[in-house]
């Protein structure tokens, strides 16, 4: 595979200070990048499928940037990242001065506590199409596409955040590179997905929990 076919399977969430900030205090912007698509769309590692993604989106919370020297700034809003267009957010911290990343962790989703405190506003407002019911709560990880041999299409509804299918997981992803990057790799997640799965997975359950775990494990370091 190229690596311009490598950079097509990649949503990136790039971080850096932007050349704004003040001698004690910085701005790290995250960024949420969706790289164009493929013509052809995206190809299973046999071959044998072409997939193409129409919809990728997901929480993550409890952000937190650790630098190499130990210090770490924290945010514990909900960020909805659409990779339908571009989505930033920038988080002020001070006195960073010139501390390069080590590592970025966050949780894929919203806590339990988010979902029983019903409905809210900004990112976690329903209006924008990852909310279910005050009982099933958050959709965290939305993934719809379509592909020749899947005339119906996949949709892949991921939240739920009962015992026994919660689906918050936690990821931490170190640094490498000059650019610190994080990807969500599509090679990796499909690549990953059972082929017992069925092509509609909307609900709570183990499916859900299911692809979950291998959303969570689709993210990378992508810095150069």
């Amino acid at each position: 595979m190229n690596s311009f076919a490598k950079r097509l399977l990649l949503a990136g969430l790039t971080v850096w200070q932007t050349a704004s900030a003040s001698a004690t205090g910085h701005n790290l912007r995250f960024e949420a990048v969706y790289l164009k698509k493929s013509a052809e769309g995206y190809k299973t590692l046999s071959g044998t499928d072409t997939l193409t993604v129409n919809t990728l989106r997901f929480y993550i919370t409890h952000l937190s940037v650790e630098f190499a020297d130990g210090h770490a700034v924290r945010d514990t809003n909900a960020r909805l990242l659409d990779f339908s267009e571009t989505s930033a957010v920038e988080i002020a911290y001070e006195e960073a001065g010139d501390r390069s990343v080590r590592s970025v962790e966050f949780d894929l989703g919203v806590d339990s506590a988010t979902n029983v405190a019903g409905v809210q506003g900004d990112a976690l407002d329903p209006t924008n199409g990852m909310y279910w019911t005050w009982q099933s709560g958050y959709i965290n990880f939305k993934i719809e596409g379509t592909g020749p041999h899947r005339p119906k299409g996949f949709e892949y509804h991921i939240g739920g955040y009962l015992e026994p299918y919660p689906t918050l997981q936690h990821v931490k992803i170190a640094i490498d590179g000059k650019t610190p990057c994080i990807g969500f790799s599509l090679e990796e997640f499909f690549r990953h997905l059972p082929s017992d799965l069925p092509s509609h997975v909307m609900s709570p359950g183990t499916d859900a929990r299911r692809i979950s775990v291998i959303a969570a494990n689709s993210f990378i370091s992508c810095g150069k």
